[in-house]
């Protein structure tokens, strides 16, 4: 195969569009238009939809895609390599740790890496499951255990204490507890004992849990008590009471910065409910009950859930002002070659309505840029002055100092999507969450259209 032809077909299935392609590689649209054509005509396959709005790849397509991504990928790395002997610091870091610590502790530092090897690009893969680090799923962790590899080369950096803490409005409304007897009053909030990565403090979680609190937030204990528990709420559930666990999942980005601060309303009416959020961007099986509601943003496929369309989601462009002055205010997607690009990886699961804007903007050469796999970490990003992120607008309402970049950039409407199981049809827990999150949706278009 032509890798010249390859090479053309690759910046074009990246843009989403013959025009996009053309400005990246210098060549008029017709002659990007002449290349594909070629290209198809040697495979004897048709590697594009062209519609109106621009290009779609076939599943033939898609396939050549993943071919010339990685063939990309290698080179890019090749190159990185060869600089990099040459005292340069260049080309792509894959950095895995915790979300937590990712986003809590290493993405607001990054400022500092970037001013001193501006050329860096750096991709946060953040999650709780331990990449294999000689496999290259990623080039460096960091991790809250020793590696167990003998081919690592590890460094200790520091310990990290578990501590309980509290806000101060919290506690002027429930009392500070002088014993571990008075949690029986309290909600408790942590992660999953059982969850990868978190050992360390799963004791001090379950020791929590044995003085019996008033409710949990992130909750989950012994698979007996888990049964007895969920037979326990059903039977309730039938008796108009709303108690137990209610398992919710959802991305990590919905679930940090709207759903999590807008839950004292949900605690405030039911305080009994014990909810566990499952944050993470794979889509979970309803069907097969890993979790009992979700929230998402494609509308969901399987056939035996009850679904409900929530509202849209628009993606967007922000920056902090800090970062504007600096760098000044882009007026044009030309300006972003002396920018840095904040955003998800377009090859991360549940993002693809946003992955066409990733790419766009990925066409026009920026400086450099900071993937993160998720849009908490990117908004980390954002707030630390880092650069331009690509964030859901709904993160403004809490974060109201964002300033919007490039407003004319309007891509498509995400849809976000409640559903559930069919046999949880008559659940007031479900009824519950189910009302909770369009009484919050409700008060959130009030407060935007403002005073009537």
């Amino acid at each position: 195969m032509d890798w010249d032809k390859l090479r053309i077909f690759h910046a074009v299935a990246d843009a989403g569009s013959l025009t996009h392609a053309g400005e990246v590689l210098h060549l008029s649209q017709s002659a990007v238009s002449r290349q594909v054509r070629a290209l198809e005509e040697s495979l004897d396959a048709t590697l594009f939809h062209r519609h109106a709005r621009g290009l779609i790849l076939t599943e033939q397509g898609e396939l050549l895609f993943e071919a010339t991504h990685a063939m990309r990928k290698r080179l890019d790395a090749a190159s990185a390599r060869i600089r990099d002997s040459e005292d340069e610091v260049y080309g792509e870091l894959r950095v895995t740790t915790t979300t937590g610590f990712g986003s809590l502790w290493l993405a607001p530092r990054l400022p500092h890496l970037y001013e001193k090897y501006p050329d860096l690009n750096v991709d946060l893969m953040l999650e709780e499951r331990v990449l294999d680090l000689p496999m290259r799923e990623a080039d460096v962790a960091i991790r809250m255990k020793e590696p167990s590899q003998a081919d690592l080369i590890r460094k200790r950096l520091m310990t990290v204490q578990m501590r309980l803490y509290a806000s101060e409005h919290y506690l002027d409304e429930r009392g500070l507890p002088e014993s571990l007897n008075d949690l029986s009053s309290h909600r408790i909030i942590c992660q999953n004992p059982s969850a990868p990565q978190v050992a360390v403090s799963a004791s001090l979680v379950q020791r929590l849990l044995t003085h019996q609190p008033k409710s949990t937030l992130f909750e989950a204990t012994h698979a007996m008590r888990k049964r007895l528990d969920a037979a326990s709420a059903r039977i309730r559930d039938s008796e108009d009471e709303v108690y137990g666990e209610l398992r919710v999942t959802t991305t990590t980005g919905f679930g940090s910065l709207w759903l999590a601060p807008r839950l004292p309303h949900l605690y405030e009416k039911y305080p009994d409910l014990n909810v566990d959020l499952m944050l993470e961007e794979r889509v979970l099986d309803l069907p097969m009950r890993e979790a009992d509601v979700a929230i998402r943003m494609k509308e969901p496929s399987q056939a035996d859930l009850i679904r409900k369309r929530l509202m849209t989601v628009q993606m967007r462009l922000y920056a902090s002002e800090h970062y504007l002055d600096e760098r000044g205010l882009p007026e044009s997607l030309n300006d972003l070659s002396s920018h840095r690009i904040i955003c998800q990886n377009p090859s991360a699961p549940q993002v693809a309505v946003s992955a066409s804007l990733v790419q766009r903007l990925l066409t026009h050469q920026p400086k450099s840029t900071l993937k993160v796999n998720n849009y908490f970490g990117v908004l980390q990003g954002v707030i630390n002055n880092l650069g331009i992120g690509v964030l859901p607008d709904y993160v403004t309402h809490d974060f109201p100092d964002l300033i919007r970049v490039l407003p004319e950039i309007e891509p498509a409407e995400v849809p976000v999507f409640l559903a559930y199981p069919e046999e949880l049809r008559h659940s007031r827990r479900i009824a519950a969450f189910r009302d909770f999150v369009q009484d919050e949706i409700i008060a959130r278009r009030r407060s935007d259209r403002g005073p009537s």
